[in-house]
């Protein structure tokens, strides 16, 4: 979430790019919780809920490369304090 701060990043970056990597990683962050969750209560849905908190990690990492290479983010100041 630290992407949404003004003064964190480089302001130069597309706020899409940054919105999009910030709520993508919010969202599998809560989804993670919530497998652990399901997984300690024994929930009949805790294995599936763990697949689509897996898969929906990795669609989210493959969006955030693929963000990364078309805007060609190494050339801007991505310093985090």
């Amino acid at each position: 979430m630290t992407l949404l701060v003004m003064g964190m990043v480089d302001p130069k970056l597309p706020n899409e790019f940054l919105s999009s990597a910030a709520y993508g990683d919010l969202l599998e962050a809560a989804l993670a919780l919530a497998s652990i969750f399901a997984l300690r209560s024994n929930s009949r849905g805790a294995v599936l809920l763990v697949w689509v908190t897996n898969i929906w990690g990795f669609v989210d990492l493959l969006r955030g490369v693929r963000s990364v290479l078309q805007l060609n983010v190494p050339s801007f100041n991505l310093i985090t304090f």
